[in-house]
């Protein structure tokens, strides 16, 4: 089994502070609408011109890597660098991030930890800090990725089962909870969540969740946030983190819930909602056991 590394943690935790947001139906922008229905192949390598050579050596192992591709799709219809890489500038990225959840990350089994590590350790020993942080950039999406996998995959997988979706980015006819959520920080937040930000929220970026956690800046908005955030949607992502100990985020995260939701309604002893089913499939056995 893989064991979660304090930047896995991190950044599933910064998926988990994206849970505070509103519970509002999945709607399908005209821009993401097209990408859906062409479900066309973008060449991985159309992404990396601002890399450095070194790190555009390895960002192509890790797209060539046959688990990988297995496991987070690299080719074929809806695929990563479709789905994440080829969109207008500014576009959200939220529907598409939950087509690829509910056909890749929660329909196939887990990535191998050797694949996940090796290729990680890859991008983080070849790749630049700027290359890793410039805007846009696949090795830093991915690499942060890979680094959180098994997290963000638990996170990414949990379906909303007391509401309904018919669209291609739902499981069973049935909403994920982070994609609601993630649309309800655009919302209530004003946070658009393009590529460059959801990078940067996985990367627990305080000045994007300074924005995030602050509060209700009117009656109405607090309604809004009020019907958002206090749903089962909430419990269930921060039961995924509720282990953590001396993080600020998770301190920032409990008392902005609580302070809106009510005393106790984020806590380290709750339950997991019966509301909200895991959809993530087992992880398949690595070689030799």
């Amino acid at each position: 089994m893989l064991v979660i590394t304090p930047p896995a943690t991190s950044a599933t935790l910064a998926l988990v502070v994206a849970s505070i947001a509103t519970a509002l139906a999945l709607f399908v922008s005209p821009a993401t609408a097209s990408a859906m229905q062409d479900g066309g192949v973008t060449n991985y390598k159309a992404t990396m011109p601002g890399l450095s050579p070194r790190c555009k050596a390895a960002l192509s192992k890790v797209y060539h890597d046959k688990e990988l591709t297995r496991c987070m799709n690299f080719n074929g219809q809806n695929n990563f660098t479709h789905l994440f890489f080829d969109n207008p500038a500014n576009a959200s990225v939220v529907n598409n991030a939950a087509i690829f959840a509910s056909t890749t990350v929660c329909k196939r089994p887990a990535c191998a930890e050797k694949a996940l590590s090796t290729n990680l350790h890859s991008l983080t020993t070849s790749c630049s800090k700027h290359d890793l942080e410039q805007e846009k950039s696949p090795a830093g999406f991915i690499s942060s990725i890979l680094s959180s996998y098994v997290g963000l995959r638990n996170e990414a997988c949990l379906v909303n089962m007391t509401a309904f979706a018919h669209s291609p980015g739902s499981i069973e006819g049935h909403p994920l909870c982070f994609a609601q959520l993630l649309h309800g920080i655009e919302q209530t937040k004003g946070v658009n969540m393009d590529l460059p930000n959801l990078s940067l929220l996985l990367r627990q970026d305080r000045s994007l969740l300074s924005k995030i956690f602050r509060k209700p800046e009117s009656d109405v908005n607090r309604h809004f946030q009020l019907a958002a955030f206090c749903t089962d949607c909430l419990k269930a992502s921060y039961s995924l983190v509720a282990h953590i100990k001396g993080s600020k985020t998770k301190d920032d995260l409990v008392k902005t819930a609580n302070d809106l939701c009510g005393p106790n309604f984020l806590s380290d002893k709750s339950a997991f909602p019966k509301t909200v089913k895991q959809a993530a499939p087992k992880s398949r056995p690595e070689p030799g056991e």
